[in-house]
């Protein structure tokens, strides 16, 4: 079985770590391996510290009405996957 393979988001890329290691993800239930997650080298994070540093530049630079608006949007969209995620825990205990 193929397992997905999960990448980290760094500079608005999703990107692999630079040497390709991986951790299992162990299903909490089965202790299944149903996936793996990239497992970060100490340069890996300097890549992201860096991205997030330049990224908070500009973040800090914008308008606090621009600001605000990506927050609510944010709001908005972490609401929405909880309400979907709900949805789907309760469809799939009603089919056990």
């Amino acid at each position: 079985m193929t397992r997905p393979q999960r990448g980290m988001l760094i500079d608005g890329e999703l990107v692999m770590v630079l040497d390709g290691a991986v951790l299992p993800s162990e299903s909490p239930a089965t202790e299944e391996i149903i996936g793996e997650l990239p497992d970060a080298t100490a340069e890996d994070v300097d890549r992201a510290v860096r991205a997030a540093r330049r990224a908070s530049k500009e973040w800090s630079a914008t308008a606090w009405s621009k600001r605000g608006a990506a927050s609510y949007a944010a709001d908005l969209r972490r609401s929405a996957a909880r309400r979907r995620a709900e949805i789907v825990g309760s469809l799939l205990s009603a089919r056990t």
